[in-house]
């Protein structure tokens, strides 16, 4: 996710944490220390590899979050893609597959669907 760039980043994990403790999911948040960046490819690929989806939020048009969706895309990842309403949507496969949310509220809901109606097979989401 946007982290950075999103005022409502945290409140947007918390969400995820606590949905996917409701329905017994493991949940891998990968972490960016923006003042130390370190980036590991293989451990990005290794992490993407054991999920089973890939959640991304396309919201603030980050650059890195387009990469990491074109990684899972060429290892043939289930992804399920969000964008705030209004957000301009670069270069993917997934344009008509993308969920809008107007508000945190719209978020949690459509998360909560996801997680309890659409994935079947309870493991790691990254």
């Amino acid at each position: 996710m946007p982290r950075e760039s999103d005022p409502e980043s945290k409140k947007k994990l918390q969400i995820l944490k606590a949905i996917a403790e409701k329905f017994r999911y493991n949940l891998n948040i990968p972490e960016y220390d923006p003042v130390n960046p370190n980036f590991n490819i293989e451990n990005m690929i290794e992490q993407i590899k054991r999920a089973v989806v890939v959640i991304v939020d396309l919201s603030f048009e980050r650059p890195s979050c387009y990469y990491e969706l074109g990684v899972a895309e060429s290892l043939h990842k289930k992804i399920i893609v969000f964008a705030k309403l209004g957000t301009n949507i670069h270069q993917t496969s997934y344009r008509n597959e993308i969920t809008f949310y107007k508000n945190l509220n719209e978020f949690e809901f459509q998360i909560n669907c996801i997680f309890g109606r659409d994935l079947a097979e309870k493991s790691t989401i990254y």
